[in-house]
């Protein structure tokens, strides 16, 4: 099990770090959206060993709006070195305002490690409301 490290966001508030998204809780961290009602919150894994056969599980869940588009990307290495080449979505849908886990299978996973067997991890959002918050109670990258 690989965990989120960090948390980092642009334009917003961020509170909440590595013990926050290493277990399901309760315990949250929280990052708050633009004035615009976007939201982008990028963590990373380190030191992961290549794999043919990777999971991604996360829980989170929204406030502040009632509908929304949530993406869920990793950053494709082999396309180029950050911030070059290009994020890989690997699920999208509606944004959820209960708590909910969702487990994804990564397709081809040694392309998301770079040189130092780091993974890089994205959630957008797209709310329209300024106060949408996404609220993560855990991140981990599962080796099955």
């Amino acid at each position: 099990v690989y965990s989120g490290i960090e948390g980092s966001t642009q334009g917003a508030g961020l509170s909440g770090g590595f013990l926050q998204m290493l277990d399901d809780d309760g315990s949250e961290l929280v990052c708050g959206s633009r004035s615009d009602g976007t939201l982008r919150f990028e963590s990373a894994f380190r030191r992961v060993a290549p794999s043919n056969s990777m999971t991604l599980k996360f829980t989170r869940r929204s406030t502040g709006a009632a509908t929304g588009l949530e993406r869920i990307y990793l950053y494709d290495w082999s396309s180029a070195s950050y911030p070059y080449g290009n994020w890989i979505q690997l699920q999208s849908g509606a944004l959820p305002t209960t708590a909910t886990t969702s487990t994804i299978s990564v397709p081809n996973p040694n392309r998301f490690l770079d040189d130092e067997s780091t993974v890089y991890f994205l959630i957008t959002v797209e709310s329209g409301d300024a106060g949408t918050q996404l609220r993560l109670d855990s991140l981990n990258y599962l080796r099955p």
